[in-house]
């Protein structure tokens, strides 16, 4: 398990996996990924889940990817594809899904709908 922590001390993040291999003091290959994404305060809610068979986490970067598949759950969406690169810097925190990206949102767009 590896954390990451928000400017204000509240856990943002956590990487965690079935199996951990250090390539090096700065990168890491994990087997079944999973990244749980925290609401950054005192509640320590995990707002996002990400799922992947592997990938490579670029500690000193903050970078995760893979050429594998990625699984993205929210509270109400979510997102799939392959070959993917997640950036967990805390001014940013964005996924870039290079192959097959797919969206589902599970919430009423009524505004579309008038």
């Amino acid at each position: 398990m590896m954390p990451g922590f928000g400017s204000n001390g509240y856990l943002s993040w956590i990487v965690e996996g079935e199996k951990l291999e250090y390539i090096s003091k700065h990168e890491v290959f994990i087997e079944n990924f999973e990244l749980k994404m925290f609401s950054g305060d005192e509640h320590k809610e995990i707002n996002t889940r990400m799922l992947s068979p592997s990938a490579k986490f670029l500690i000193k970067e903050k970078t995760v990817k893979s050429n594998d598949s990625i699984l993205i759950h929210g509270s109400n969406f979510e997102i799939s594809g392959r070959n993917w690169e997640w950036s967990g810097k805390e001014d940013t925190k964005i996924v870039e899904i290079k192959q097959n990206p797919t969206v589902t949102f599970y919430e009423e767009l009524d505004i579309f709908l008038q």
